[in-house]
């Protein structure tokens, strides 16, 4: 069984903000993995939105937008969290 635990490791402070997202995104479209371990992942993504969410990378300050760009990595989904809580939470509150 996945646990958070698990997926701190999975997921080190050195990755980009989309290759975290590209992670979630492949235990949950990945039609083997068990539906307690798509819970962990959605809770996951839910309890640690920091994770997920890129960084504004559009702003005045030039060596800012450099690491922000840098930290958020290629492919970066701007609207993963919502699409989360969209897709699989519906129906359940």
């Amino acid at each position: 069984m996945m646990t958070e635990g698990y997926i701190n490791q999975r997921l080190p402070r050195n990755n980009t903000i989309g290759q975290n997202q590209a992670y979630i995104t492949k235990v949950l479209k990945n039609p083997k993995t068990p539906q307690c371990n798509r819970e962990v992942a959605i809770n996951y993504v839910l309890d640690h939105p920091n994770k997920f969410m890129p960084l504004a990378d559009m702003t005045f300050d030039e060596e800012f937008n450099e690491w922000a760009t840098k930290k958020n990595g290629n492919n970066v989904n701007h609207d993963f969290v919502r699409d989360i809580e969209r897709k699989y939470l519906i129906g359940r509150k």
